[in-house]
């Protein structure tokens, strides 16, 4: 048997959880995860990241040969963007 009133607990924290998000979307925040909130200049930082390093890997590939030191290239932008998406996720 239910307690009465068990169920307007649950309707009133969802009820919070939307104003909430609602109110960080009028301040420019955008919920990605479960509690990792990113600014616009976050998310364009790491959207140019991601850009450049899909860039870097085009151009390794484009004459059917990926040298080493075109690896290693790759690998230090990975590193680096994955490092950038860090920070911004735990700051």
């Amino acid at each position: 048997m239910r307690e009465p009133g068990a169920e307007r607990v649950g309707y009133e924290a969802a009820s919070r959880a939307a104003q909430h998000d609602a109110q960080a979307a009028v301040r420019g925040y955008v919920l990605t995860g479960e509690a990792d909130w990113l600014t616009p200049y976050e998310r364009a930082a790491l959207a140019r990241s991601r850009a450049d390093l899909r860039v870097l890997k085009w151009r390794a590939r484009a004459d059917g040969h990926v040298s080493r030191w075109e690896r290693r290239r790759i690998h230090a932008a990975q590193a680096r963007h994955d490092a950038l998406a860090f920070r911004y996720r735990h700051n």
